[in-house]
C-alpha cells in the first residue's frame, strides 16, 4: 500500500490546527487518528490523503493539504477566520 495520508488536527477550543509530516497508509492514518481522539479529546484527528506528488510538486501538496485543514477549521468555526500563508511562501 502507498502512504498518502497525514493526519490533519485542529484544537476544539482554539484555532491551532496542523498535520502530522510522517506519511501513513490508509488504515494506518484511519487507526492513528481513531487513537489520538480518544487520548486526545481537545483535538479533532482525521485521516487527510494527499495528492500524488509530481517530482518538483512539494508547494503543491502543502498548499493542497493547507487548504483541507482551512476548509476543516471553517467547517468547525464558520464565524472565525484564520490568515494561511499565501500558496508558495516560504515556512520557517
Amino acid at each position: 500500500m502507498e502512504k498518502t495520508y497525514v493526519i490533519a488536527w485542529r484544537s476544539r477550543s482554539s484555532a491551532s490546527f496542523g498535520q502530522s509530516k510522517k506519511l501513513f497508509t490508509r488504515e494506518e492514518a484511519e487507526q492513528l487518528a481513531e487513537e489520538l481522539n480518544q487520548t486526545h479529546p481537545n483535538f479533532i484527528h482525521e485521516p487527510l490523503n494527499l495528492p500524488p506528488a509530481a517530482p518538483a510538486g512539494a508547494v503543491e501538496i502543502v498548499a493542497h493539504a493547507a487548504a483541507a485543514i482551512r476548509n476543516m477549521v471553517f467547517a468547525f468555526a464558520p464565524s472565525r477566520t484564520f490568515a494561511l500563508p499565501a500558496q508558495g511562501a516560504a515556512f520557517a
